[in-house]
């Protein structure tokens, strides 16, 4: 089907329900910012397919809202479609929030899976329909996925166990802590539904999410045990054995029933309101909320000595893929054979050649000329242009490792000598990264906020520890 036709279906459906729109986020029941192909409901329907932005169909209109790095390809992905491209935060484009306020009619109804919104997000998007008259219908069984006959399945790969010599930190040890952090909230249950988060607590690893070491699960700890929601025969008997006695394997869809479990027993349970979905909420109906972050989060991000050496070492091992490639390319790129697709092979190639290589962490941006100026650039069949010994090619890649991630963006110079616009472009990203190397009073507000007391106090924090790395000289 076309997304025109498509978006007919769905508004088939729609009207069966007695729903005047539909909404259709990027993300999916773990609010995944990388989404499994069996989830990819917004692309599939719209034919958009960046990783971010919302699609709302309504009986008469359908809009995509996306942001910046997608424009273009937006642009052109939706062109003939019948949907409309909102550019989110250029002047005069309304949110979605805001076209909801000013379409929708008192008696409405707006329509949304509450597995794909978090409660956060629901609480706000039922407050803005109430405000005019309407209300917001949560649609258990995806309407999307009704419509979807070739929809792919959830990965059925197998669970893997991440070594100690990798992780730093045993379960049974992070398990301590993290219940150590629900004594002191007063929760007697946490529920987990973030996939890295799972990922780093259980010290598993999967290939459930393209370019993302994770497996499609939920976690559910309380005071005595801890359970892993997942599929059906994804867990071995000897990865069971290694998980036990810590972690008990417990079938995926049977969350549902431990959830409900958990709020008949009026269990007070932690859960991240903005990490989580809406269904979770329902499902644990009668159990006392303790809501705010989860104690995982800030857990997983302050590494352990293993995880530091690992990551060192994964650069080390990213960095000799990258140079061999870059030596490779000033040899082949004289013999014309070169174009974007068979340059990010090679480099593929390079890398898969590491002793600890998993497999690439997103997909290589080789871009050309032209393309190496659009955000975000996926180059296919159809965009493939052949490399020249002239010009700026960028090469924004990574890899996934036993011991870490990698991400690393090049512009390279092809020719002989840059053009003065060339040299100017690139000095623009010198100017950001030597703002990135600059220092700022202590407790100095961001930009746009109100300035922090003892702002001007004299004390001086470099802010390299939490500038963003300059990806690329791309403006």
């Amino acid at each position: 089907m076309t997304p025109k036709q498509k978006i007919a279906a769905l508004r088939g459906l729609m009207h069966q329900r007695g729903l005047y729109a539909y909404l259709v986020p990027s993300t999916d029941a773990h609010q995944s910012e990388y989404v499994p192909d069996c989830w990819r409901r917004r692309p599939w329907l719209s034919g958009f397919t960046g990783s971010a932005g919302e699609l709302l169909v309504s009986a008469d209109s359908a809009g995509v809202w996306t942001d910046g790095r997608y424009f273009i390809q937006a642009d052109a992905e939706l062109r003939g479609t019948g949907i409309r491209l909102f550019k989110s935060g250029e002047p005069g484009v309304p949110t979605l929030h805001e076209y909801l306020a000013k379409s929708v009619k008192r008696g409405e109804v707006v329509g949304v899976d509450p597995r794909v919104i978090s409660p956060t997000d629901a609480e706000a998007l039922e407050r803005l329909l109430e405000s005019v008259g309407a209300r917001l219908e949560f649609t258990e069984n995806n309407l999307v996925d009704q419509i979807w006959s070739d929809q792919p399945k959830r990965s059925d790969g197998p669970v893997q166990v991440q070594a100690l010599e990798y992780a730093g930190e045993t379960v049974a040890s992070k398990l301590k802590r993290v219940r150590i952090e629900m004594k002191a909230r007063g929760a007697e249950a946490h529920v987990v539904s973030t996939l890295d988060a799972i990922a780093w607590l259980y010290n598993i690893r999967g290939r459930d999410v393209e370019y993302n070491p994770v497996v499609i699960a939920y976690a559910v700890i309380t005071m005595k045990d801890a359970f892993l929601y997942v599929g059906n025969g994804k867990v071995s008997a000897t990865v069971a054995r290694k998980l036990a006695p810590a972690v008990t394997v417990r079938n995926y869809d049977d969350v549902a029933e431990a959830l409900r479990d958990l709020g008949a027993r009026k269990t007070r349970t932690w859960i991240d309101l903005g990490a989580s979905n809406r269904w979770m909420l329902d499902q644990l109906a009668g159990a006392p909320i303790v809501s705010g972050q989860s104690p995982i989060t800030p857990m997983k991000a302050r590494k352990n000595p293993v995880e530091i050496s690992g990551m060192r070492l994964a650069h080390i091992e990213d960095g000799v893929a990258m140079v061999r490639f870059l030596h490779w390319l000033e040899n082949e790129l004289p013999k014309g054979q070169l174009t974007e697709i068979s340059a990010a092979d090679k480099l593929a190639a390079f890398r898969s050649e590491g002793e600890h290589f998993q497999g690439l962490s997103f997909r290589t941006i080789s871009g050309y000329g032209a393309h190496g100026a659009l955000p975000h650039y996926s180059v296919d069949e159809k965009s493939n242009v052949p490399l020249e010994p002239k010009g700026l090619y960028v090469l924004d890649s990574g890899g996934q490792y036993l011991t870490g991630t990698t991400d690393i963006t090049r512009t390279l110079m092809l020719g002989k000598a840059a053009t003065a616009e060339q040299r100017d472009r690139y000095a623009s990203a010198q100017g950001h990264i030597a703002l990135a190397r600059a220092t700022f009073p202590a407790r100095c507000a961001a930009s746009g906020s109100t300035p922090s007391r003892g702002c001007t106090s004299g004390k001086r924090v470099s802010t390299t520890t939490m500038a963003p790395v300059m990806e690329s000289a791309r403006t």
